[in-house]
């Protein structure tokens, strides 16, 4: 599958664009006004409803922060009440059901470590099918289904992680480059430089492999 590029303020807009209830941060609204712009369809995960001033595609989730009334005004309404799965992998299961394959992930700032550890969860188990960037307010968080690029202006520094099974990785044009290494939950793929542009490859498709892509490149 073709994945985006990975770059900032350059990236792509996705298919569809999730929105969930935590701080969207500048980054987050700047994404948020381009795809309203663009007219990209708009998923509220739960509480995300809040952020959005306008018509959304979906309202998904367990609905426990949305009010009754603001429910049945809405005309798109999954409600999902399995308390194994957080909002936002309700939300990827509709974008998955609905036949997207690129999606944008914003309103995920802020919150508890453990709120933070579920969404690395999330994407790192959106599947192999699926074009996954998380807009942060200091940098973006990408899957790497089979390879994903990174573009090499302003040198950028970028953290490769494995959070499912054992990958094999490589890296072309980073100031560390990786040839077919066995890639674990390590910090072997931390601080990175992309001083060209810069090819991930995850050789076995192997789940779970993860880009984070600094802002600062200092």
């Amino acid at each position: 599958m073709v994945v985006r590029n990975l770059a900032w303020p350059d990236l792509t807009l996705a298919e569809v664009v999730i929105v969930c209830a935590g701080q969207l941060g500048e980054t987050g609204r700047i994404r948020l006004e381009a795809a309203i712009q663009a007219k990209v369809p708009l998923i509220a995960a739960d509480g995300g409803l809040k952020h959005i001033k306008g018509p959304v595609e979906a309202l998904v989730g367990d609905l426990d922060s949305v009010t009754e009334d603001i429910v049945e005004a809405s005309m798109n309404v999954h409600y999902d009440d399995d308390s194994s799965n957080t909002d936002l992998v309700k939300a990827l299961k509709h974008v998955a059901s609905r036949g997207w394959t690129s999606v944008d992930i914003i309103g995920i700032n802020g919150g508890s470590l453990g709120h933070q550890l579920a969404i690395i969860g999330a994407i790192a188990t959106s599947g192999a099918s699926m074009d996954v960037c998380c807009v942060l307010k200091d940098g973006l968080l990408a899957n790497v289904p089979e390879y994903r690029n990174i573009s090499g202006q302003g040198q950028p520094s970028f953290s490769v992680f494995s959070f499912g099974e054992t990958s094999t990785v490589s890296l072309k044009g980073a100031k560390w480059p990786l040839e077919q290494e066995t890639l674990e939950l390590s910090t072997l793929g931390a601080r990175n430089v992309a001083v060209n542009n810069t090819k991930v490859t995850n050789h076995f498709a192997t789940p779970g492999l993860l880009i984070a892509l600094d802002f600062n490149a200092s």
